[in-house]
């Protein structure tokens, strides 16, 4: 039986120094001996082995603190950490960001996603930043800041945070140091924000069951293909929106910065995401579009959409929302001067909107020489590709300032 000595007193560090090694031999037995004075005390930490493979397996939330850890004894059970419930009690309510950041080399240009859901799992929004050229793990660390961002900014107390990047999980558990001299004040920066929440819990997940955030960065990545970063070299925070009961309104510290002089003919942009939610569906429809067949499935199978559809204009808000979230990072914002809309198909409750922008025009203003207008054709599809709204608008966009 393999054996680990660790001469500490404390028994969160003696928990931060052998779960890195538990988790990459959860089922292998082990036996410690904790040292802490001249007589060395033995514990059943088999259990501590097979606690920590319960919940790598299960990805369970597991938070280290000095509260959460029980000393050891002879008359203790000898399980490193406390029993669940406390976590859980403490989880209630919690709002769920999967996080994910993209690097295309290593470094190479880089960008986060982030997917927020409601306590009951209905989305709340999805999120992503082109940040520049860094490290993978500096874009993980972007992902995170943004989750905490939002939070803090629409008054979320309680945050489960999922993400696929252990390393960036384990560093703010504790678990791992933070070494690299990139990400420590980031990592200073998370825990500070992490802290400031009544209940936060950071949890590792498969890649494969973090598929929306990684949808959301490779989205804002995409849509810069030569263009030069818009942000500089610190975070881009996540845009600010009120909390969900309320109407979404947009706050000035999310600022786009592609000017008319970063745009070119064919340059193309993708969104991030939008799932469209029945419940939102109809309360929208009841407010500004109140027929029946946006209201009542029943009824709306005995007309020509065959089931419950969202109105066009929902539809158009939403795609105008993921413009402005990041699908078309115009500096000013967007100014239109007219739009043509067209809805090929319905959009129905449970899909997944994303918006194909392209550049097919741009007319420098005679009169005005720092400004032009350019028109952009914008298809929205659903999570199978198909297309729900075709729209082509013309905006004036503006010259860098000198």
């Amino acid at each position: 039986m393999p054996a680990a000595e660790i001469i500490h007193s404390e028994p969160v560090l003696v928990a931060q120094t052998l779960l890195p090694v538990l988790l990459d031999f959860p089922l292998s037995p082990f036996s410690l001996r904790m040292v802490s004075g001249p007589k060395p005390e033995r514990s059943g930490f088999i259990d501590v082995a097979a606690e920590a493979a319960i919940h790598k397996y299960e990805h369970s939330p597991l938070v280290l603190t000095s509260n959460s850890i029980m000393k050891p004894t002879h008359k203790s059970s000898g399980r490193l950490f406390a029993e669940p419930e406390s976590v859980s009690h403490k989880l209630e309510g919690a709002y769920t960001a999967n996080i994910d950041g993209a690097a295309r080399g290593n470094p190479g240009p880089a960008s986060y996603g982030v997917v927020l859901r409601h306590p009951n799992g209905k989305p709340l929004e999805s999120l992503g930043k082109y940040i520049g050229r860094h490290t993978n793990n500096v874009a993980e660390y972007y992902a995170l800041i943004a989750a905490l961002d939002y939070a803090e900014a629409n008054g979320i107390k309680r945050l489960r945070v999922l993400s696929d990047s252990q390393l960036i999980v384990n560093q703010i558990k504790g678990l791992y140091k933070v070494k690299h001299p990139d990400l420590r004040p980031l990592h200073e920066r998370a825990k500070k924000q992490a802290a400031s929440l009544e209940a936060f819990t950071i949890q590792y997940i498969p890649r494969e069951e973090n598929r929306a955030a990684d949808a959301a960065a490779n989205a804002a990545l995409d849509n810069t293909g030569s263009v030069k970063p818009a942000y500089g070299s610190k975070p881009a925070p996540a845009s600010k929106l009120a909390p969900a009961a309320g109407p979404p309104k947009l706050s000035g510290s999310a600022k786009p910065g592609l000017y008319l002089d970063d745009l070119r003919v064919g340059l193309r942009f993708t969104s991030g995401l939008y799932e469209m939610d029945e419940d939102r569906m109809k309360e929208f429809a009841a407010e500004f579009d109140p027929q029946p067949f946006h209201l009542d499935d029943a009824a709306a199978r005995h007309t020509v959409f065959r089931g419950l559809a969202a109105s066009g204009w929902h539809t158009a808000a939403a795609t105008m929302r993921l413009l402005v979230m990041g699908g078309m990072p115009l500096a000013g914002g967007m100014v239109g001067l007219g739009a043509d809309i067209v809805w090929p198909r319905p959009t129905r409750a449970g899909d997944t909107l994303r918006v194909e922008s392209e550049i097919v025009e741009i007319v420098p203003s005679r009169s005005k020489p720092n400004q032009a207008v350019v028109t952009v054709h914008c298809i929205t599809v659903n999570q199978d590709g198909e297309e729900v709204q075709s729209l082509t608008t013309k905006m004036i966009v503006y010259k860098r300032p000198n």
